[in-house]
């Protein structure tokens, strides 16, 4: 059986292969870039965990993306990279006006709003250390 279009986006975001995702939503105009995989999670959520910057700003360049869509715990891809520590994706979404930071989980079971509110001070120019978390 043949993967889904969405499956071979996904596969594409989760290995970083940018070049890959940029023909496959080249290509195919009424590909869901909002689709889940089995764990719930959209390719936006898997790119910004992964850390993959280019495919993130991919993504975000799709007038269809959900930027502020929740899995099943309530973390949005926003918060994932948060968690995971991934400067330079938390940077390119915060830089997202469409970004709503208020929908992240408030509790510190992942960090994320702590590392969110480090970084925005960091973009503003004053905070550094937060670079010691990109791995």
């Amino acid at each position: 059986m043949a993967d889904t279009v969405e499956k071979q986006l996904s596969d594409a975001a989760f290995g970083g292969c940018a070049s890959e995702v940029s023909s496959l939503l080249r290509n195919n105009p009424e590909i869901n870039v909002n689709w889940t995989n089995d764990y719930n999670l959209t390719l936006l959520h898997v790119a910004s965990y992964r850390g993959r910057v280019e495919v993130v700003k991919l993504l975000l360049a799709h007038l269809a993306i959900d930027v502020n869509v929740k899995n099943d715990e309530g973390q949005t891809p926003l918060s994932f990279g948060c968690e995971k520590g991934r400067v330079s994706v938390v940077r390119v979404r915060l830089k997202d006006p469409r970004v709503d930071v208020t929908l992240d989980p408030g509790d510190a079971l992942h960090c994320g709003t702590h590392r969110i509110e480090d970084i925005k001070r960091d973009l503003s120019g004053s905070l550094q250390v937060v670079e010691t978390w990109e791995t």
